[in-house]
């Protein structure tokens, strides 16, 4: 199982007519079906309730984090996907 941290919205993670969707659903769904696990979604109000989250080991990731020197000394972090 894959644990991911995430935030609702319409650049990250929604309910469309279709079921769940968004680049950042996307892209974590594809990983867990990459590593052959069970993706499950612990929806988080901020990013830094996510990054939390990861501190305490309760998830494995959290998507959608911008990258700070703060947040850099707390957690490692992947190359980044965007740029915005």
């Amino acid at each position: 199982e894959l644990v991911v941290a995430i935030r609702r919205g319409l650049s990250s993670y929604y309910e469309s007519p279709f079921g769940p969707a968004g680049l950042e659903y996307e892209l974590v769904r594809a990983f867990a079906d990459d590593l052959g696990v069970r993706l499950r979604l612990v929806e988080v109000g901020t990013t830094d309730d996510g990054l939390a989250l990861v501190a305490d080991r309760r998830v494995h990731l959290a998507v959608g984090q911008a990258v700070t020197p703060d947040r850099e000394a707390a957690a490692a972090f992947s190359v980044p996907v965007q740029h915005i």
